[in-house]
């Protein structure tokens, strides 16, 4: 045999025998965090630096049934979908439709009481715009009406009432109205709906190849609930079928680990966005202050993404997404350039403890 073709065939073996390794490493990995967040079901890929993708498996779709979760299975998303928004907005910042230094009453002027907060502070939740979903009757109702269709303005009159929690630019407090407020300035610039944006810019893009994930705000239809995996509330409640309007722009998407992972990993390697508006998103506020972010910061928040510092890893870019019934996380980490997404259908609440670990479970990244 020629040496040139015995190195080939070793290197090849080798490569198949790593990939197998981690793929078990991967899936023991999974199997015991399902078990330790006392979750039915769970999900998750890991992309490689070279974007050889591993996708492995836990549990079953529903309680008392013995069907397993697959590749293919749909999860909620929730807040991940604040990447695609921001994302969005970004997007249409590039195509000269909007800016982000833009205030938000030069779009919608009847929300006066927020006439100094910017486009881009709603991105980087430092707007000081209270959260809708944290309002006492807001909760009570979705509990009361699960099959009710919001409408966006709808839900922005929960914190309409309220007053600001700070002045804009000046603290930092997660606000799921700020993207409800930004996918609103998105279809008024636009003309079109949230749904089509998402597909056009990115859904429907071939290149993205993300083609099981769909923005969903309303009650799913039996073709989807065939795919969804059952979600499940603190209270073991079965909420599946409750209408996601309520979510909206800020968390009303479904997706696979497989999609999550590849869109993170398009995102951070600028071909979802232009690099030059990957690199805005990036641009970190403090969580404590809402100012840019210093050196000793451990942790910031973007555009739709956060960040944070490990000290074994190093810094890893993402986001979490929790619905009353499912937990999602996507991280990027620059240093190793892993990319990790994770699915489960509960409350996960040790989710990102263990999605911080993955890099350590791999050989040969």
């Amino acid at each position: 045999m020629h040496y040139k073709t015995f190195l080939a065939i070793s290197f090849l073996f080798f490569c198949q025998l790593s990939l197998a390794n981690n793929t078990q490493s991967l899936q023991k990995a999974l199997e015991k965090a399902r078990i330790e967040n006392h979750v039915i079901g769970m999900q998750m890929t890991v992309i490689l630096p070279n974007e050889e993708k591993i996708t492995v498996t836990s549990g079953n779709t529903e309680k008392n049934q013995d069907v397993a979760i697959r590749s293919n299975t749909l999860f909620q998303i929730g807040s991940e979908t604040k990447s695609f928004t921001a994302a969005l907005l970004l997007k249409l910042e590039q195509q000269g439709k909007l800016k982000l230094t833009d205030t938000l009453v030069k779009y919608l002027p009847y929300y006066k009481q927020w006439s100094k907060v910017t486009l881009q502070q709603l991105l980087q939740n430092n707007s000081g715009i209270p959260n809708y979903s944290e309002d006492a009757g807001f909760q009570k109702l979705i509990q009361e009406k699960p099959d009710y269709q919001w409408q966006s303005p709808e839900l922005i009159a929960f914190a309409a009432k309220q007053p600001m929690d700070f002045e804009p630019g000046k603290g930092w407090h997660y606000s799921n109205t700020n993207f409800i407020l930004a996918g609103m300035v998105a279809e008024k610039v636009t003309g079109q709906t949230l749904e089509n944006l998402y597909k056009i810019n990115f859904l429907d893009k071939s290149a993205l190849d993300l083609s099981s994930t769909y923005y969903l705000p309303t009650s799913y239809d039996l073709v989807f609930l065939a795919r969804m995996a059952h979600g499940y509330d603190e209270q073991n409640k079965d909420i599946t079928t409750m209408n996601m309007s309520w979510a909206g722009a800020a968390g009303a998407m479904v997706s696979n680990s497989t999609d999550l992972a590849k869109w993170a990993f398009d995102l951070f390697h600028g071909r979802a966005i232009a690099e030059s508006e990957l690199q805005k998103m990036m641009q970190l506020v403090s969580t404590t202050t809402g100012l840019p972010v210093v050196q000793e910061d451990k942790e910031g928040y973007g555009m739709g993404i956060g960040m944070r510092t490990t000290e074994k890893f190093g810094k890893w870019y993402g986001h979490e997404g929790e619905t009353l019934g499912y937990h999602a996380i996507f991280l990027w980490f620059p240093e190793s350039d892993l990319t990790v997404a994770i699915l489960a259908n509960g409350p996960a609440t040790k989710l990102k403890d263990f999605a911080i670990t993955v890099p350590g479970l791999l050989s040969n990244k």
